[in-house]
Order: C-alpha cells, then sequence, then structure tokens
C-alpha cells in the first residue's frame, strides 16, 4: 500500500513539474487544474519530434544526407 501512495506522489510530482499539474492554495480553498492544453502541445511536439528523428535515422541508415 505505502508503495502505491509513493508512486501516485512521484506522478504528481512529475505532472507538477512538467506544467501539467497546477495547485491554487487561496485562502481556505485549494484546487487542482490539469492543463490538457500544454499536455496536448507537449505531446504533440514530443510526437513531431520523434518522426524528425526517425526521419533523420532513416536517412543515415540509407545513405541520404
Amino acid at each position: 500500500m505505502m508503495r502505491v501512495i509513493v508512486v501516485i506522489v512521484v506522478i504528481a510530482i512529475v505532472l507538477t513539474l512538467a506544467g501539467w499539474l497546477v495547485f491554487d492554495f487561496s485562502g481556505n480553498r485549494m484546487s487542482v487544474e490539469v492543463q490538457t492544453d500544454k499536455i496536448q502541445h507537449d505531446t504533440d511536439s514530443a510526437i513531431d519530434h520523434s518522426k524528425d528523428l526517425l526521419r533523420d535515422a532513416d536517412d543515415a541508415v540509407n545513405g541520404e544526407g
């Protein structure tokens, strides 16, 4: 059980550092927002970067460029 809690906390920290999870403490209230637009932008960028890397690797293997 403790392992599960640690994994959840680590995931929350990583998501917060990536800017995908935002905590807002104001007065007696706390809110948590999931920045879905940032997640979409970051994943689209990662996909584009991966495509470029694969294209470059293909060119290197086939002797192009």
